[in-house]
């Protein structure tokens, strides 16, 4: 959970920077290329970020599936079939 939440808060923050530098008003094309290059120096890719909440999707995702097909398993390998 804290992975989620980190994940998270790092891509709200690098967005948000990221609008904040393109938001100073009218640029050329050029201009804008620097202000973007400036940001991705300090604040890397908001690329990674992403990675990690889509790999934590797929993997809920995954759980899921297993889940609804009977074949979720417990610490010792065994199918989980009541659950309440």
């Amino acid at each position: 959970m804290a992975w989620i939440g980190g994940a998270s808060a790092w891509m709200y923050i690098s967005v948000r920077a990221l609008l904040k530098t393109i938001d100073t008003g009218p640029q050329d094309v050029m201009s804008l290329f620097e202000s973007v290059s400036d940001w991705e120096e300090v604040h890397g890719a908001p690329v990674l970020p992403m990675l990690a909440l889509i790999s934590v999707g797929l993997w809920v995702a995954y759980d899921a599936a297993q889940l609804l097909r009977g074949k979720f398993k417990d610490g010792q390998g065994r199918p989980i079939t009541r659950w309440i």
